[in-house]
């Protein structure tokens, strides 16, 4: 292998494999921005060893502690067949592995026939990098430096890809718990505000019709007297179950559960509306004794962008009317916007 420098005199083969890695790594390698997942690092870098003409092999392992020897988590497609299977890698896996170094592998008459280098993660060796097909004398010491940071990147990189993704985890379950009831596992009334947001816009667009409600129950199954009982969860478990799969069931701060009724006709909004609440408040009786009463307000909603907000003033006007009107039996009323 002989190649020209840009004076256009002739290089080594140990200098000539240096710069098709260095050429591999810079400008072959899609690491720029990191990868978005540690199976597209790993495969980029192999692929990019591959690129350089170096190597023919190249894949990323890491111990199998259930059976001894190596797992490969990444490669290319264009391994023939396993580095770690080749004679003497196994050794030397082990030695870069113990001293975190790179290191080779003869072959015969003199070939080099595998590299190993140390893929080092939170402080330590935690993969392998294992290249095979390499000539000796193309890999003299300034090429090995080169793949050893080259392992040292891509344990970087891993580590980052990691972080990130523990950050977004992080993330998702704090915007869960800021929408959610911990107890029922319930949308709050935030996430309940967002939601009639949505179907006001999706209802106008649409010239759809829904209906936002407020539900409480007079036996004290509400937040505010449940302490560790029990009842709000299983009521909250029966009115899930109740609803229809696109309805929405909340539980806000005062206790009352919110209601989203979605996709009525227009044509004929109320009697489906009322078909619902009947259907449910025989249900919940059937399934909770008949000493349990409900008492609901409903703002059915024409196709008109309305706000959140003034839909769920209307429902608690409506389930107050309901509070009054209730004298020893379920009941609810429904206005419409």
């Amino acid at each position: 292998m002989s190649s020209a420098n840009r004076s256009g005199e002739p290089v080594g083969e140990a200098d000539g494999a240096t710069q098709a890695l260095y050429r591999a790594l810079v400008f072959d390698a899609e690491l720029l921005p990191l990868p978005q997942s540690a199976k597209a690092a790993l495969h980029e870098l192999c692929r990019a060893m591959l690129a350089s003409g170096v190597f023919t092999a190249a894949e990323v392992v890491e111990p199998d502690a259930a059976h001894g020897g190596w797992n490969c988590v990444g490669g290319c497609r264009e391994c023939a067949a396993a580095v770690a299977e080749l004679p003497g890698v196994a050794a030397a896996a082990a030695r870069s592995w113990r001293d975190g170094s790179v290191q080779t592998v003869p072959g015969q008459g003199g070939a080099t026939c595998a590299v190993v280098a140390p893929v080092r993660r939170a402080g330590g060796t935690r993969q392998l990098l294992l290249l095979g097909g390499a000539l000796e004398q193309a890999m003299a010491e300034p090429a090995l430096a080169l793949v050893g940071r080259a392992g040292e990147l891509l344990g970087h990189a891993l580590d980052q890809i990691d972080w990130k993704a523990g950050l977004m985890r992080d993330c998702a379950l704090q915007g869960y718990a800021a929408r959610h009831d911990l107890r029922t596992g319930l949308p709050n009334e935030l996430a309940f505000a967002e939601r009639i947001g949505r179907a006001c816009a999706l209802g106008a667009s649409e010239q759809g019709c829904f209906a936002v409600g407020l539900l409480r129950v007079a036996r004290g199954v509400g937040r505010e007297t449940a302490g560790a009982d029990s009842a709000p969860r299983e009521f909250a478990r029966l009115l899930r179950a109740t609803s229809r799969q696109r309805d929405l069931v909340a539980l806000l701060d005062d206790g009352a559960f919110g209601l989203l009724i979605r996709d009525l006709d227009p044509a004929c909004a109320q009697p489906a509306l009322d078909q619902v609440l009947r259907r449910w408040t025989d249900t919940l009786q059937a399934a909770s004794g008949p000493s349990l009463l409900l008492r609901v307000g409903v703002a059915l909603a024409p196709a008109r962008p309305e706000q959140a907000a003034e839909l769920l003033c209307l429902a608690r006007g409506a389930l107050q009317q309901a509070e009054l009107a209730g004298a020893g039996q379920s009941c609810w009323r429904v206005v419409t916007a």
